[in-house]
């Protein structure tokens, strides 16, 4: 209150100068003030302390509740970290489950494609096994073959030269014997000399007409002219052309008088 009046005294003070009136109403109406400003001042305290409490209660409570809510997002990053170390855990055995699958899963394929191979290579060799074996066959069967052919044909040309041999020597016996019988008959018609020289195909001045086509044989032309006390026959052989022979033998009453051999 006394600071009220202070006030009021102020207030007063500071309003113009007047006359005494003026003076005591600008006094009372400074003490209506300043008692009106203390009442609002005795009513304000409390209010003032009512709100200062109610600051001081919600500013509390704001910093429980931030405090409240720092908790709850500590709690809430807390189970999120458990819960991510949880799902990492989960992930990390189910990707060690995964990879130790996989390699199992590989070991039993290399397992397999080593044991495939394995058997295609057995199935090859014994597919070349058989494909030698039935070479090895097909070339002894083919050399028996061969061999076989080669002794039947070498029987067949042992047959064929013993055969021809036996002709040979049957054309040559029958040969022999129609020379010899040749021989006899020449002989026997001409002597033994002038046999052999017909067997020679010897020409001499002296045979007759019959020893030459007995040693010559029949002649390719003859020509024949007849003179008064002889016949002459030009015996021609061994044509080389249009009137062209190579042996002209000339006979006068059918002996050899004479030949011109021009071959």
């Amino acid at each position: 209150m006394k600071r009220l009046g202070q006030i009021a005294r102020v207030a007063a003070w500071a309003a113009p100068p007047a006359h005494a009136e003026q003076q005591d109403v600008a006094r009372q109406v400074g003490e209506a003030i300043g008692y009106a400003l203390g009442v609002v001042i005795i009513l304000l305290v409390p209010l003032t302390i009512v709100a200062a409490v109610v600051l001081v209660v919600r500013r509390a409570g704001a910093k429980r509740r931030r405090q409240e809510a720092e908790a709850q997002a500590r709690q809430h990053a807390e189970h999120q970290a458990r819960q991510h170390a949880a799902w990492a855990a989960h992930h990390a055995a189910f990707r060690a489950q995964e990879e130790a699958r996989q390699r199992a899963a590989y070991a039993d394929a290399q397992r397999r494609a080593v044991a495939e191979r394995q058997r295609l290579e057995a199935e090859a060799r014994l597919a070349y096994e058989a494909q030698l074996s039935a070479a090895r066959a097909e070339e002894e069967r083919r050399r028996a073959e061969f061999e076989e052919s080669g002794r039947r044909f070498a029987e067949r040309e042992e047959a064929h030269r013993r055969a021809h041999e036996e002709e040979v020597a049957r054309r040559a016996a029958e040969q022999a014997a129609r020379e010899r019988a040749r021989l006899e008959s020449l002989v026997a018609r001409f002597g033994s000399d002038a046999a052999e020289r017909i067997l020679r195909r010897e020409l001499w001045v002296g045979m007759t007409a019959d020893m030459l086509i007995e040693s010559h044989g029949k002649p390719s032309d003859v020509d024949e002219k007849v003179l008064k006390t002889k016949t002459k026959h030009v015996y021609k052989y061994k044509p080389m052309g249009s009137n062209r022979y190579g042996l002209r033998v000339t006979l006068d009453n059918n002996v050899v008088v004479g030949w011109d051999d021009k071959s």
